[in-house]
């Protein structure tokens, strides 16, 4: 751990980057104070920003900088970080949160199927990344949501990555990734010129609740058959042709 570090509202902890949550808002960077060009990689992942505090009495501008990790509250996430502070504490950080050393490459192999070799490519945790493809998980495999609170699922979890952000079923049930696949979808729509087919299936679940699914179908420039689902809506009332 590093040694103490101090600053302007006394001596901390040892190992906390000299921490406050309160300090005031963020504020535009004051044209009098010049900071020298960042050059370490622990600011790839930390943001900068400046916020207004009071010490003795006299409000000053001070230059603080957070984790960017999603869900990163540990009170060493943010600090100071003018250049007397230095970056010992972020790197410590990073190091025990994250499992991000300076100075480390990390790598990763995938199999070339066609080649019949394996490939070593470098590796960036993302974790951004990494949450989409829980949830897509979740989605594609129709996993219930109360999964992401499963105390054993948990447990493993943790062992792949200590300080892996779960989520509370809550949570995972607002993450709206359908909107986001359907401008996708759509997105993708406007660079084919091949037809495609609608077909429209009704169903009644267990609750009695009536349902439409619509789904699209064409053929890609590869001629492979391809399919999506448009929209999946509930319908009210009996499944009459004038209702459909």
């Amino acid at each position: 751990m590093p040694s103490p570090a101090t600053g302007g509202s006394g001596t901390q902890d040892a190992g906390v980057i000299n921490i406050e949550d309160g300090g005031g808002s963020g504020d535009d960077e004051p044209a009098e104070k010049k900071q020298k060009k960042c050059t370490s990689g622990v600011w790839e992942y930390f943001d900068k920003y400046w916020v207004t505090v009071e010490v003795n009495g006299k409000k000053e501008q001070q230059h603080w900088a957070k984790c960017k990790f999603q869900g990163c509250k540990n009170k060493t996430s943010k600090g100071r970080c003018e250049s007397r502070f230095g970056t010992t504490g972020f790197w410590t950080h990073l190091r025990y949160y994250h499992s991000i050393v300076k100075g480390q490459q990390q790598i990763k192999t995938e199999n070339d199927e066609k080649n019949g070799v394996t490939i070593v490519k470098p590796f960036k945790y993302d974790q951004e990344e990494s949450l989409k493809k829980f949830y897509m998980a979740m989605i594609v495999h129709e996993y219930p949501f109360n999964m992401a609170e499963h105390e054993f699922f948990q447990d493993w979890v943790k062992s792949l990555r200590p300080h892996y952000p779960l989520k509370s079923r809550v949570t995972v049930r607002k993450e709206d990734l359908c909107m986001l696949e359907k401008e996708n979808m759509y997105e993708y729509f406007k660079t084919i010129n091949c037809r495609f087919s609608a077909t429209m299936d009704m169903w009644t679940s267990n609750q009695n609740k009536g349902y439409m699914c619509i789904t699209l179908h064409w053929v890609d420039d590869d001629w492979k058959i391809q399919k999506r689902i448009a929209n999946f809506l509930h319908v009210k009332g009996r499944h009459t042709g004038e209702k459909l």
